[in-house]
């Protein structure tokens, strides 16, 4: 079995208690409710404990943005993670 976490909202403060669950996979919503996100600092602090998935904006990038915002926003995501372990993934639900 493999053990994927979901958390919701600023998890900066957490991430070391986040690495002691022993998770095979991460995934984060992106920044919003006045928080910020960046998958480089949270892979970073993760020194590379699980596989992380990235937080493409559901709704200015996906949903309102084009498909060069799209493939920017991925790109930046790849090269601020290094590329290792990460997954690209959403980070909310997507609601067309």
């Amino acid at each position: 079995m493999v053990g994927i976490g979901y958390f919701t909202g600023n998890i900066i403060p957490m991430l070391d208690d986040i690495k002691d669950l022993k998770l095979d996979g991460l995934m984060m919503e992106e920044s919003k409710k006045n928080f910020a996100l960046d998958v480089g600092e949270v892979a970073e602090s993760l020194e590379n404990t699980c596989a992380l998935f990235g937080n493409l904006d559901s709704v200015w990038i996906l949903q309102n943005g084009t498909e060069s915002d799209v493939i920017k926003e991925i790109t930046r995501q790849l090269k601020a993670t290094k590329g290792k372990r990460f997954i690209m993934a959403n980070g909310c639900p997507i609601s067309f």
